[in-house]
């Protein structure tokens, strides 16, 4: 009689545990694209881009931003993306962006977005 009371109370606890780690953690993305995020003179990585999954119906389904001085990004999603936006989230005291907004393809392997300035 214990062993199976023991029993019910452990198969409680190993259907409510994945529930409990999914609520404090989120739910995992299906994929990871790693990529970079670079000015297409300097070569210089740049930090602070948001890079978004586009769909082919325009809608962003992702979106992650560049860090560090290599640029890198790790962009976590869960439906195909179309293309990739680049935005600059930087500006200067007259509310202007570094860089000009850049859309690339989106292939397989890592991405490496190149950025020119604004004129």
């Amino acid at each position: 009689m214990l062993k199976n009371i023991a029993r019910a109370c452990l198969r409680v606890v190993m259907l409510t545990l994945p529930v409990v780690i999914a609520a404090c953690y989120g739910m995992p993305a299906k994929f990871s694209k790693n990529g970079k995020v670079i000015d297409k003179q300097t070569q210089a990585g740049i930090a602070d881009i948001r890079v978004s999954c586009v769909e082919a119906n325009g809608t962003v389904s992702a979106s992650a931003s560049s860090y560090g001085t290599d640029g890198a990004f790790i962009l976590y999603y869960d439906t195909a993306c179309d293309h990739l936006d680049a935005t600059d989230t930087v500006t200067n005291y007259a509310g202007a962006a570094r860089y000009q907004e850049t859309t690339v393809p989106f292939g397989s392997g890592d991405i490496t977005i190149q950025m020119d300035k604004q004129p």
